[in-house]
């Protein structure tokens, strides 16, 4: 009812909080769709290596328990603002298969983005984007590529 109204509107002004300066982050160092793939990963490993990192809500309420409908769907709404970034950079980069590269590379970062990988390694955002930079590079994709 309107408990579950109040924390979806919460989940989505967190959402568009986040976005709004994480992806300002990205532009900031990112002229290419390349550099902007890289740059999602390397803005994600710089915020979750800080002290103060806690996560994105709206992906710690996809990876915690079952949670009321419209909480979930507006966690979803705000997860699809990520995989639409990854899918349409990944596309002008000339990666052939767009869209199962980008659901590949979402499951890590929303499992980071929640804040869950810090039980795993510390600074699991190095590791992550060390990992997408490999993956990348042998999909052809590069930061310097124009």
């Amino acid at each position: 009812g309107t408990r579950h109204a109040f924390l979806a509107a919460v989940v989505e002004f967190d959402g568009e909080a986040w976005r709004e300066w994480f992806f300002d982050a990205i532009q900031e160092r990112a002229n290419t769709p390349e550099q902007r793939i890289i740059g999602f990963f390397e803005v994600l490993a710089l915020w979750a290596g800080s002290p103060e990192y806690c996560g994105a809500l709206f992906a710690q309420a996809l990876c915690g328990k079952p949670i009321a409908a419209e909480i979930e769907q507006s966690a979803r709404r705000q997860m699809e603002y990520v995989r639409k970034f990854l899918r349409d950079n990944l596309r002008k980069a000339g990666t052939s298969a767009p869209t199962a590269l980008a659901a590949s590379l979402l499951l890590p970062a929303t499992v980071l983005l929640s804040g869950v990988g810090f039980r795993v390694e510390k600074n699991p955002g190095q590791h992550l984007a060390a990992l997408v930079k490999t993956l990348l590079d042998n999909n052809g994709i590069h930061r310097g590529r124009p």
